[in-house]
C-alpha cells in the first residue's frame, strides 16, 4: 500500500509539474482573397512538372476545333469553337466567373498565352484578370489555395449574339493563332 502511495505521488508529481505545451498561433499571410482563381496558362507538360497548389491549367488548344486532325501538323488548321455557352460552361467548371479575380500564370508575365486568355476572359465579361509570371507568384507570400470549385454559369450582359459576333471576328487572330518568337501578338487589334 505504501509502495502504491509512493508510486502515485511520484507519478502525480511528474505530471503535475509538467508545463502545458506551448501552442503557436499560425496566421498564414494570404495575399489572395477567397474569390481568387489561379489559372496556369503554360503547357500541360510545364504544368504537370511544377504548378502552384490550387491552380488550374487552361490551354487554348482545349477550346478550339481542329480541322484535318490526321494531317501533318503544318497542314492542320485550328478554328475557334463558336459555341460561347459551351465555353462559359467549361470555364465555370474550373472556377472562373465574372465575380472572381483571375490570376493568369505564365512562364513570363506578358507571355502570349497570358495575353490570349486575358483577351478572351475580358470579352466574356470577366474583367478582373491579372497576368503574372510563375516566378512572381512563387515569390509572393501565400498560404495553400483551396481546391477549385465550380461556379454557376453566367449570362453575357452584352448579349450572346453581339458578343459572339465580336469574338468570332477577332478570335482567330487574337486567341487561336500561334505566334512564333519573332512575331509579336497584335496588341492594337486585340483590344
Amino acid at each position: 500500500m505504501i509502495r502504491f502511495m509512493k508510486l502515485f505521488l511520484l507519478v502525480g508529481l511528474l505530471y503535475g509539474c509538467q508545463q502545458a505545451p506551448t501552442t503557436a498561433l499560425e496566421e498564414s499571410v494570404d495575399v489572395f482573397a477567397a474569390r481568387t482563381v489561379l489559372v496556369d496558362t503554360r503547357s500541360a507538360l510545364d504544368f504537370s512538372s511544377f504548378n502552384i497548389k490550387g491552380s488550374t491549367n487552361l490551354l487554348v488548344d482545349d477550346f478550339v476545333v481542329l480541322q484535318n486532325p490526321l494531317a501533318k501538323p503544318k497542314n492542320q488548321k485550328r478554328y475557334f469553337d463558336s459555341n460561347l455557352q459551351s465555353m462559359i460552361e467549361r470555364l465555370s467548371r474550373r472556377g472562373i466567373s465574372p465575380a472572381k479575380k483571375i490570376i493568369l500564370i505564365g512562364s513570363q508575365k506578358d507571355s502570349i498565352e497570358n495575353k490570349k486568355w486575358k483577351w478572351m476572359l475580358n470579352n466574356l465579361e470577366v474583367n478582373e484578370v491579372y497576368m503574372y509570371s510563375l516566378d512572381q507568384v512563387r515569390k509572393m507570400k501565400h498560404g495553400n489555395f483551396a481546391e477549385i470549385q465550380a461556379e454557376p454559369l453566367w449570362e453575357l450582359k452584352l448579349g450572346v449574339d453581339v458578343q459572339k459576333e465580336f469574338i468570332l471576328n477577332k478570335a482567330q487572330k487574337c486567341f487561336v493563332n500561334g505566334y512564333p518568337k519573332n512575331k509579336k501578338w497584335p496588341e492594337d487589334y486585340c483590344r
